[in-house]
């Protein structure tokens, strides 16, 4: 739909028809309504996030690789379409205020929420193979399943994302317990049957491997082995700007038995 739009705008450029540059607006500008309308029919999110962003696109390339010309074309086609999306927009609103205020997801289906079920398969997926975290721009989701691990890059609909909209995917051969958090500009993750202690460093930017970095706990526990067994799932935390864990020690109290005699 995208390609087709911008080789009507190229061709309007070639001309100076009034009357012919009107009929192209009017008909790019159905073709967006229908688009739209028909997303919204669905009822599935997915196509909504598909219609928005072709309509994201659209706009970017006419104004970047086609010009101011293109540009303003594409406004009028916009302008032209204001009033249908505009009512769509409203019908989707009224949906949700007709819901109720809480929502909930089975985990079976996390990969519907984040529109990325055509991605996956959720067979395997457990709640300690799959971890989030955002950096309020982008959601970053691991999916830890054995042989079939990717971290997802997610727009979180602020700062100019498309909510929903999976920007970058990758695979990983890092499976099993995992989870991870973003702190200062990177990602860090834990994985149970490594190092003690051992982190990876991942940059949001292409969800690539960085370095590895460790956490040093010897001088927290009195006994570093059976600490290590204990706390082989310790929760990895963050406030944006530090790493923080919780871990839990095994004490041994002596008590002085009562003689009952």
């Amino acid at each position: 739909m995208t390609e087709f739009l911008l080789k009507q705008v190229e061709q309007t450029a070639k001309t100076q028809d009034a009357a012919e540059i009107a009929e192209t607006r009017q008909m790019q500008s159905e073709a967006l309504k229908c688009l739209f309308g028909a997303a919204i029919l669905t009822g599935n999110h997915e196509f909504i996030i598909k219609a928005l962003d072709s309509f994201s696109t659209y706009e970017q390339k006419c104004e970047w690789e086609l010009g101011a010309d293109a540009a303003a074309h594409t406004k009028a086609v916009f302008d032209l379409s204001e009033g249908a999306l505009k009512s769509f927009l409203e019908q989707i609103v009224l949906t949700v205020q007709r819901q109720p205020y809480q929502h909930m997801a089975q985990k079976q289906h996390v990969s519907g929420v984040f529109g990325i079920a055509s991605q996956f398969s959720t067979h395997g997926q457990l709640e300690n193979n799959t971890t989030i975290t955002s950096d309020g721009k982008y959601l970053y989701l691991y999916i830890g399943i054995h042989q079939r691990s990717y971290m997802y890059k997610i727009g979180t609909g602020e700062q100019n994302t498309i909510a929903g909209k999976v920007y970058l995917s990758v695979p990983t051969t890092r499976d099993g317990d995992i989870t991870w958090v973003h702190c200062q500009g990177k990602l860090y993750s834990r994985r149970v049957n490594e190092e003690f202690g051992q982190l990876q460093v991942y940059d949001p930017e292409t969800l690539k491997l960085v370095t590895t970095t460790k956490i040093f706990l010897s001088d927290i526990f009195t006994n570093q082995k059976t600490a290590e067994q204990i706390n082989k799932n310790y929760p990895l935390l963050t406030d944006g700007d530090n790493l923080f864990i919780v871990t839990a020690e095994v004490v041994t109290k002596r008590r002085k038995l009562k003689d009952d005699k």
